[in-house]
């Protein structure tokens, strides 16, 4: 008798420790969505070329939808190129503004069913993500969600919680 007394307390605290675990999915689902986004959206910017910024500028989130403005540049005002550090300063203007109001919206999240949306709404965008510049390689757009996607996961924050 004292056996099945010793495995139903076990079955029990099973049971409680499953119920936590459960209480808990939602929450640490959208923390993820939240982080993997930010990183995303980071990544991504950083990685888009720099002439006037206006390309990492128009990086853009929507919540339940994608955002399907266009926006000016986060620059100097430079039209086009300029020396090497206007270039960067411009690039690091438009990354600061575009990540900066990304993760405002962001963190607004709580698991809306649409979801999050990452956009970048110019016309030129496709040809950037296609290799024309050679600051950033073929494909930038998508190695870059990848790679946001690989840290967050491999993060301490998400240990025991993810695989």
């Amino acid at each position: 008798m004292a056996k099945g007394v010793k495995g139903l307390r076990t079955m029990f605290s099973f049971a409680k420790r499953m119920d936590a675990v459960a209480e808990n999915i939602p929450s640490n689902a959208n923390r993820l969505v939240r982080a993997i986004a930010i990183q995303s959206l980071t990544t991504v910017s950083f990685a888009t070329p720099v002439d006037t910024g206006r390309a990492r500028s128009n990086w853009q989130v929507g919540i339940d939808k994608a955002n399907k403005a266009e926006i000016d540049s986060f620059s100097l005002g430079a039209d086009s190129g300029g020396s090497q550090s206007e270039r960067d300063a411009n690039g690091a203007i438009a990354q600061q503004q575009s990540v900066g109001k990304g993760t405002v919206l962001i963190g607004t999240y709580k698991g809306q069913r649409g979801g999050i949306f990452l956009s970048n709404n110019l016309d030129y965008i496709q040809r950037l993500n296609q290799g024309y510049s050679l600051q950033a390689p073929r494909n930038f757009i998508i190695d870059s969600v990848k790679l946001a996607v690989k840290a967050v996961v491999k993060s301490p924050a998400f240990k025991g919680i993810i695989g």
